[in-house]
This record gives structure tokens, C-alpha cells and sequence, in this order.
């Protein structure tokens, strides 16, 4: 009887803490407003992705009179998140509320990369500011949206994403969340 307090004891202290480091992985639906998780449509699985705080960076040419661009930098050259191209691959997001077009105020793009930053394009103004251009829209990548359960948006892109770096982006959340594709 002693013997077998203790082996049942001893087997839940055991499995305590790997169920809580399960939980920390990320193996679920995104837990608060603005986080965002791939989802494997094939078998359920959620992946955390790479959460970041990019540093924005404006940059002057000759005073501010040759021009103007804002950047964000983020640091690491790639992002611990990797999937393989051409691997089935879906985002879920949490929202406050599903009442707004989440095509209005979430974004997804493509990354530039360097030996130790990724950067996302911003703004560009021209010499004496004669025209300015949002270049952040050329880095952007189309995706659907639909609504999942009461407080969360089923993101799906409409293309296969080539080997690269990427970020999605949510109006008014701070930083974003990362993840890079390999060959």
C-alpha cells in the first residue's frame, strides 16, 4: 500500500512539469489580442512564431533636402520559426473583436535581409520632398481572411511563399511576429 502512494506520487510530480513546459512551446491558439500562430491545416498543429519589437530608423540625404527613409530593423538575420517552402502552412490571430476588416489594419510582408538585420521598407520622400511613396506596399503579401470562433481570424495566403524572410504586422498592437521559409 506504502509502495504504491509513492510510485503514484512520484509518476504525478513527473508529469507536472512537462505538461507545463508543453504549455510554454506555444502548442495552441494564440492566448492574447494582436498574437499570431501557424497552424499546419493537415494535422491541427500550431507553431509559435518569433515575436519582435522593430526599431524604426529614419535616415536623411543631404539635411533632409535630398530626400528622406524610414525603415524598421529588426535584429537576427533570420528568425528562430522556420518552415519549408511549399509546406502547408495557415495563421490564426487573435482579435478584440471580429466586428472591423481585418484586411484594414493587418498586414503581411516580405522582408529584406542582412548579414545581421531584417529590414521592412516604410517611406520614401524624394529630393525637396516632391513626392512621397509608401514603400512598405511593395513588400506586402495578399492573403484571405476568415473568421474562426468568436475572437479569432483564420489568415491564409493566396500564394506559395519562396524561401525568405517574413513579418506580420497589426495596427495599433506593438512589434510583430516573424518567420522565415528554407528552400
Amino acid at each position: 500500500m506504502t509502495w504504491t502512494v509513492y510510485a503514484c506520487a512520484l509518476v504525478s510530480f513527473l508529469l507536472v512539469p512537462i505538461n507545463g513546459v508543453q504549455a510554454q512551446i506555444g502548442a495552441g491558439e494564440p492566448e492574447y489580442v494582436g498574437e499570431f500562430a501557424a497552424r499546419n491545416p493537415v494535422d491541427g498543429r500550431y507553431t509559435a512564431l518569433e515575436h519582435v519589437a522593430p526599431t524604426a530608423v529614419t535616415r536623411l540625404r543631404g539635411l533632409g533636402f535630398g530626400g528622406a527613409e524610414t525603415h524598421k530593423d529588426i535584429p537576427g538575420a533570420a528568425s528562430p520559426a522556420r518552415f519549408k517552402s511549399g509546406e502547408p502552412i495557415e495563421f490564426v490571430v487573435r482579435v478584440a473583436s471580429q466586428s472591423a476588416d481585418p484586411l484594414s489594419y493587418i498586414h503581411f510582408f516580405a522582408l529584406d535581409v542582412s548579414k545581421d538585420h531584417r529590414t521592412l521598407h516604410v517611406y520614401r520622400v524624394s529630393t525637396f520632398g516632391f513626392s512621397s511613396r509608401r514603400t512598405s506596399q511593395l513588400q506586402a503579401i495578399p492573403f484571405t481572411v476568415a473568421k474562426t470562433g468568436s475572437d479569432y481570424f483564420r489568415l491564409t495566403l493566396i500564394q506559395p511563399l519562396p524561401a525568405g524572410e517574413y513579418l506580420w504586422d497589426s495596427d495599433g498592437i506593438p512589434g510583430g511576429y516573424c518567420f522565415g521559409v528554407n528552400p
